[in-house]
């Protein structure tokens, strides 16, 4: 398991799944985090990410997903 600084990281491999738990709300660019964590997922890969509230996505993402 590696531990990166995930506003540098930089996907240069394909996971079967990427885990979020409980950390988007608290980053600069939770879009492009995302985003990276999408890139970086297999065909057919699962995207977990955890959120305190469903308000978080407003806070994070301003009311558009």
């Amino acid at each position: 398991m590696a531990v990166v600084d995930l506003n540098e990281y930089v996907p240069t491999e394909e996971y079967d799944i990427a885990i979020c738990q409980s950390v988007l709300r608290h980053l600069s660019n939770p879009e492009n985090i995302l985003k990276n964590m999408v890139d970086s997922v297999k065909e057919n890969g699962m995207i977990y990410t955890l959120l305190y509230n469903k308000n978080c996505l407003i806070e994070i993402f301003g009311g558009e997903i």
